[in-house]
């Protein structure tokens, strides 16, 4: 059944999310698309557009223990043995559209087995003469702390998608660290600095060329002051903006999105914490009952060339 969707618009920008998963089905800047097109409605897998929550990225095994007790989720990811990207992209939100240009979400992911507690999530997504914004507000609704972090899922374009779009793109990111991860299983090996041994080639703070390079990993130490670029020489590019509130960037570079559309988008992640945080802890949320925690990122169109200053 095909989910409810709300359509906000203003100053050139457009935006359709549905109330599944709080999903961002378009984003356009006068009729261009800034992002991967993609219907919740219609279950796509690579849940592009999605709200992350209450972990973002992968978890070893589904199974983590947290004060003192041990939990399994389900998993949903066959080929790492992980159990991906949270449990609100099945979430029916509830919206309102309180003024124009802007568009107000509420949903619940209530207590189950491997995550028995109940948080509340309300999404605000607005557009303007600045771009798009979105920010995430969680809730923790029960009686006990709950282990929680969360993230966003656009998959962004510098250009028309088509396959292997990405290879004549650029990604620029001012990043000091970042997280290595096991070939097989996508998971964390080790935190190094950027141009440590086998750390991806990304030059901080300037623009990389992405031709030939695979990225599925997540930054850290991130520059408070500069947003990250996705660059196409000739479409100019996006800009996408975090708060100090998310300080992992999780680039991937779509190399295995399904309907010959390998390479045509690169998903510009901002999280809370790095894959696997309910097991590792780092920069894992612990919500005490009734306190709160946020998530805020904004994206906006680049005109011009590759080497126009954001």
């Amino acid at each position: 059944m095909t989910a409810k969707t709300w359509s906000i618009t203003a100053d050139d920008y457009a935006c359709t999310v549905s109330a599944r998963g709080a999903t961002i089905e378009a984003l356009t800047h006068r009729g261009r698309d800034l992002i991967l097109p993609n219907r919740a409605g219609a279950g796509d897998a690579s849940m592009a557009g999605a709200l992350l929550a209450p972990w973002p990225n992968r978890l070893a095994d589904g199974r983590y223990v947290f004060d003192g007790a041990v939990h399994q989720l389900p998993i949903n990811e066959q080929a790492t043995g992980t159990a991906v990207h949270g449990l609100a992209t099945t979430i029916e939100f509830e919206g309102r559209m309180p003024e124009s240009g802007r568009l107000a979400l509420t949903g619940w992911i209530e207590p189950r087995p491997g995550y028995p507690w109940r948080i509340r999530l309300d999404v605000e997504v607005a557009v303007g003469v600045a771009g798009f914004c979105q920010r995430i507000t969680a809730r923790n609704e029960s009686s006990t702390r709950a282990p929680f972090g969360m993230g966003a899922h656009p998959y962004l374009l510098a250009a028309p998608p088509r396959r292997n779009a990405v290879d004549e793109w650029s990604v620029e990111v001012s990043a000091g660290q970042v997280l290595l991860v096991s070939q097989a299983r996508l998971l964390p090996t080790d935190l190094v600095p950027l141009g440590a041994p086998h750390a991806p080639p990304i030059l901080p703070g300037a623009p990389t060329p992405l031709a030939s390079m695979r990225l599925n990993h997540a930054f850290t130490a991130l520059s408070p002051d500069r947003p990250v670029r996705l660059l196409g020489s000739a479409h100019g590019g996006v800009t996408v903006r975090m708060d100090v509130d998310a300080p992992w960037l999780q680039l991937y570079t779509g190399d295995d999105l399904g309907d010959g559309a390998a390479r045509s988008a690169v998903a510009v992640e901002p999280m809370t914490c790095p894959p696997d945080a309910f097991n590792s802890g780092v920069d894992l949320r612990i919500l005490e009952p009734g306190e709160s925690t946020q998530l805020t990122w904004s994206l906006s169109c680049e005109q011009g060339g590759a080497g126009r200053d954001a």
